[in-house]
């Protein structure tokens, strides 16, 4: 995750997700570490949720885009890309980029929910952390549907002191250090029963990312 080019959370603002991540989904969060916004509040649903799970497969078709995950085999198992608001268009800062196809408006409705995390979190006067900052890119992951692969436990933010990991790596994980929340938005095709398939994949979740994320298997 680059933080260089990240943006103060104001200007990351989406009334979407400020409707639907509410006031008691933040008091939940800061007392459970975690919240989960389904039914009425999940922030995609119905015919949207259609366009933007058949956006997700044009693009994991791009197989080229896509890479194995940087975190530990035994973590995650995934393949994954980074996707930002200007890609397939003039605005984007790389030429490679600038070539590449045009995010419809289902996929920029997704990416603008997670980047307006921050902003609605700090208008609900969030108290766990402060100052935040967004990246411009996020990321887009897809697990082979194998039955073994899975989201393993782990934290997303390195808490590790110095003088435990070694000061080259400290300064390596400089971003990692920095990381505070975390959102994920599941694109599952809509006729997917979270039910019976696998409950845990609810349509979002917000969580600290100085807690340990819990084993998520992929069926």
């Amino acid at each position: 995750t680059e933080v260089a080019d990240a943006d103060i959370p104001h200007k990351c603002q989406y009334t979407p997700i400020a409707e639907s991540l509410t006031l008691s989904h933040v008091r939940q969060l800061e007392e459970r570490g975690f919240t989960v916004l389904e039914g009425a509040s999940a922030p995609i649903s119905g015919s949207l949720l259609h366009k933007a799970h058949a956006g997700a497969l044009a693009i994991q078709r791009e197989e080229k885009r896509f890479a194995l995950s940087t975190n530990d085999a035994d973590v995650r198992q995934d393949r994954v890309c980074w996707l930002r608001e200007t890609d397939g268009t003039p605005a984007a800062l790389v030429v490679q980029d600038q070539e590449l196809a045009r995010l419809d408006e289902a996929l920029l409705h997704c990416m603008r929910c997670l980047r307006g995390v921050a902003w609605t979190l700090e208008c609900h006067q969030y108290c766990c952390s402060h100052e935040h900052r967004v990246p411009q890119q996020v990321q887009l992951a897809w697990y082979p549907g194998d039955g073994c692969s899975h989201y393993g436990r782990h934290l997303d933010s390195c808490i590790d002191p110095a003088y435990e990991i070694g000061l080259m790596a400290w300064l390596r994980a400089n971003d990692y250090r920095r990381r505070s929340v975390t959102a994920i938005l599941y694109l599952n095709d809509p006729s997917w029963d979270v039910a019976r398939h696998n409950p845990l994949l609810s349509p979002a979740v917000v969580y600290s990312s100085r807690l340990p994320i819990q084993k998520v298997p992929c069926v």
